[in-house]
C-alpha cells in the first residue's frame, strides 16, 4: 500500500460483524435483564472490534452500542462528523424485531490512516 491510496470503506463487511457479534452475544428471543446491560454492551462492544481487526483494513475505528429494553418508548441518536468522504464513513445497525424485547444499536466509525 502506498501513500495515497484511497481504501473505501467496507460497509458491507462491518455490517456483518456487528450482526454475527450481537447474535452471539444477545441472541433472539433473549428476555431483557437489566443486570447483564454492563455484560452485553462489553461484549458487543469489544466482539465487534475484535472482527474488524481481522479485516486489516487501514482505519482507526470507533464502536459504540446502545442496548434498550422494547417497551414500546421511542430512541433517537444522532452524531455528526467531520472527515474525508471518500475514505471515511460509518455503519450503523439496529437489532431486534417488535417482538423482542431487547434492541441494540451499534455503530461503528471507520477513520482512514
Amino acid at each position: 500500500m502506498e501513500i495515497g491510496d484511497t481504501h473505501p470503506f467496507p460497509t458491507d463487511d462491518i455490517r456483518e460483524a456487528i450482526r454475527e457479534t450481537v447474535a452471539a452475544v444477545i441472541p433472539a428471543g433473549t428476555e431483557f435483564q437489566n443486570t447483564r446491560l454492563d455484560y452485553w454492551s462489553t461484549a458487543v462492544t469489544e466482539g465487534i472490534l475484535k472482527k474488524l481487526t481481522t479485516l486489516q483494513q487501514n482505519f482507526k475505528f470507533i464502536v459504540t452500542c446502545h442496548i434498550v429494553q422494547n417497551i414500546g418508548a421511542g430512541l433517537h441518536t444522532a452524531s455528526v462528523s467531520l472527515w474525508d468522504r471518500q475514505t471515511d464513513g460509518y455503519v450503523t445497525e439496529t437489532i431486534g424485531g417488535d417482538t423482542d424485547s431487547v434492541h441494540c444499536i451499534a455503530t461503528v466509525y471507520g477513520l482512514s490512516v
